[in-house]
């Protein structure tokens, strides 16, 4: 699912994933055009109520659904945490579920399944890091000595705090001060549009 925010900030970055996920590395991505926004950004200022975005988001699961696929990629973090809370509700309340369940086939005749898997974007460019370094045609690496190039992690500290990890993934991945200064080289143990680090 594309995002109605992203793709306005960054406009080939959506493309762009596609693009390596579908045409270099040949996954099976499907795309509809018939989704909408999640309408987190709506939901998150009190525009609309919990249950008119919930049964939004039943709505891209339905087209999920339909395409005959039980995973599902969203390339907005809104929706990302969006979609993972709602999922959680569903699980603990599952008589909110039955109502949106019923809201969604009275608005729209549509049914759906919970995705088996939720991603956000940048988790499957991480795991799939190593099939598109492969493919890479210029290496990050100092043409003498062949050591990689340090990097400066200045935006690091705003993904790993949307992220949830916040200051306690910086500590880990040993870029505490990245958060002060942003201006801190990265080991290359991290990776900053997923907060994950091999690192000590």
């Amino acid at each position: 699912m594309r995002s109605c925010i992203r793709q306005t900030f960054f406009p080939a970055s959506e493309k762009t994933f596609l693009e390596i996920l579908r045409d270099r590395l040949g996954k099976d991505v499907y795309e509809t055009p018939h989704h909408t926004t999640c309408g987190g950004i709506a939901y998150h200022s009190e525009a609309i109520p919990q249950e008119t975005v919930m049964t939004i988001i039943a709505r891209q699961f339905a087209l999920m659904t339909e395409a005959g696929y039980e995973n599902y990629v969203c390339s907005c973090i809104t929706s990302f945490g969006l979609y993972s809370e709602v999922i959680e509700d569903w699980r603990e309340f599952p008589e909110l579920l039955a109502k949106i369940r019923e809201n969604l086939w009275k608005a729209t005749r549509r049914e759906f399944k919970i995705p088996t898997y939720l991603a956000h974007a940048s988790d499957l460019i991480y795991k799939f890091r190593n099939e598109i370094a492969e493919q890479a045609k210029f290496r990050l690496v100092n043409r003498e000595t062949g050591q990689p190039l340090r990097v400066v992690v200045a935006a690091l500290a705003e993904p790993l705090r949307v992220h949830g990890h916040g200051h306690h993934a910086v500590r880990a991945c040993g870029l505490e001060e990245a958060v002060r200064s942003r201006h801190v080289p990265a080991h290359e143990g991290c990776l900053s549009p997923v907060g994950k680090c091999a690192g000590p």
